[in-house]
């Protein structure tokens, strides 16, 4: 293997620190996500060698959430009309969900709801409406149209974008 020289990296503690660049220089090319394995050399003065390695999961991609309408009840099954507020979901993530959150219409991201308990183990999620009441500031939702968003972030830190998930709650007949 080749080892390349991080001497001028080490603090006085003996701790060190690789950014990204200097790992992609390391490694001759982009880090892909996935399983690395980054391995040490230290020689001392006497030349007395040390060897180690450290594994590491590269995880750069953010969570897609999917989500609709339990019951899409209007003319069509995709017209996003219903007289039922119940909505489902998935989360595609490969690692685990820290957080997944969700506000409706103009609330603010710093105001969303925690609603990672929704989540199942499969990382599918249901959001009936007593749930969307709570997201809602704990109010039912009147007639109309609403913008349900929703944002997940993983175990690493990757957050998906605020996706927004716009239906028509239409409970007159």
């Amino acid at each position: 293997a080749d080892y390349f020289n991080i001497r001028g990296t080490i603090g006085n503690d003996g701790s060190f620190t690789l950014d990204k660049g200097r790992l992609e220089e390391i490694n001759n090319g982009p880090l892909n996500d996935g399983l690395h394995t980054l391995s040490f050399l230290a020689k001392d003065k006497w030349n007395n060698i040390t060897r180690s390695s450290i594994v590491f999961t590269l995880d750069t991609t953010k969570p897609v959430i999917e989500v609709g309408l339990s019951n899409d009840t209007g003319s069509s099954s995709v017209d996003q009309i219903t007289s039922l507020a119940d909505i489902t979901g998935k989360i595609t993530e490969a690692n685990t969900i820290s957080s997944f959150k969700a506000g409706f219409d103009n609330t603010e991201l710093n105001n969303f709801i925690d609603i990672t308990a929704q989540l199942k183990a499969d990382k599918t999620f249901s959001l009936d409406s007593s749930i969307l009441k709570l997201i809602n500031g704990n109010v039912d939702l009147n007639q109309g149209q609403h913008t349900l968003k929703l944002i997940a972030i993983d175990g690493v830190g990757n957050a998906t974008d605020t996706i927004g998930f716009t239906f028509t709650l239409d409970t007159i007949a």
